[in-house]
């Protein structure tokens, strides 16, 4: 899995990304060291220490995005946006970060 460039998991439609754990996702992660676009929809039970932990594992990432979707939202609070921009080393590739769904308001991003 280490050529791995691309990775989505979970569906938006069924809602199945609620079945994904943060150990589960994070194993993904740290086996696809070159990855560029992470998709992770409809994942209710990851935080943001999941999304830490794929800017660290995967410093290549160039767009993430981590959704829940309209019936749960996500754990994303917004500890990662504060961590990303107190260590500017982290995410050196990321273009695009999407957080759909997430108990995070406009004041975490501002200032990024």
């Amino acid at each position: 899995m280490s050529n791995l460039q691309s990775l989505t998991l979970g569906d938006s439609d069924t809602g199945n990304g609620g079945y994904l754990t943060e150990p589960a996702v994070q194993a993904f992660l740290a086996a696809a060291p070159n990855l560029r676009n992470l998709n992770l929809n409809a994942c209710t039970n990851l935080s943001d220490t999941t999304l830490v932990k794929a800017l660290e594992l995967c410093p290549l990432l160039e767009a993430v995005k981590i959704a829940g979707h309209d019936k749960c939202a996500g754990k994303v609070r917004g500890s990662a946006i504060q961590e990303l921009k107190r260590r500017k080393t982290l995410g050196p590739s990321l273009k695009l970060l999407t957080l759909l769904d997430q108990h995070i308001d406009d004041q975490e991003v501002r200032g990024m």
